[in-house]
């Protein structure tokens, strides 16, 4: 009768327990709902608490602590949306990540003394992970961030491995023609 006891308890425990991941998730899922592009101050701050408690819940859930940056970046905290978009970049070891911390800590503090290092780390991270890192265009804008000698042979080959037309129309200029600001504010805050 004992044993039974016990064995109903761990049962009934087993059953009402949710694992952290699932909280963290079930936060964050909240947190975006918050977050539509005409919501206010109020419920971007509550989005970010539910973030704040979906993280304190796992450090690395990762889809919280993109969230956080978006949510950051919306409320005008640039400073603190670099520090977690480094540490997203950190933790995915992903060269988009990386390419987007870059753009960060660069939106974050105009003077951003080591970026051109930081975006040819990007690209190489790129070039690791990529068969073609060229046909990415993310990949090429890190090397026109970077002030790359190899940027305009990736643009070429970029442009040259879309489909003649609209595509070609719409990335030749962001490639050409976008100074740094431009690309800052058309893919990072565009993003976000």
């Amino acid at each position: 009768m004992k044993q039974l006891l016990i064995l109903m308890i761990v049962s009934l425990l087993a059953g009402c327990s949710t694992s952290s991941d699932e909280s963290a998730e079930r936060l964050t899922e909240e947190a975006v709902t918050l977050t539509s592009p005409d919501s206010d101050n109020a419920e971007l701050r509550r989005s970010l608490s539910l973030l704040n408690e979906a993280i304190d819940l796992d450090e690395e859930y990762v889809p919280a602590k993109k969230q956080r940056v978006r949510v950051l970046v919306r409320l005008g905290k640039l400073d603190e949306a670099a520090e977690e978009a480094r540490s997203v970049a950190d933790l995915t070891g992903s060269p988009q990540d990386y390419f987007f911390q870059c753009m960060a800590g660069e939106a974050s503090k105009r003077e951003y003394g080591g970026r051109d290092d930081c975006y040819r780390e990007a690209a190489r991270r790129y070039e690791l992970q990529l068969d073609k890192p060229a046909t990415d265009v993310n990949y090429v804008l890190t090397l026109k961030l970077a002030g790359s000698n190899r940027f305009e042979k990736a643009a070429d080959e970029f442009l040259g491995s879309l489909p003649a037309g609209a595509s070609r129309e719409l990335f030749a200029p962001l490639l050409r023609q976008s100074d740094r600001d431009q690309i800052i504010n058309d893919i990072f805050f565009s993003s976000y």
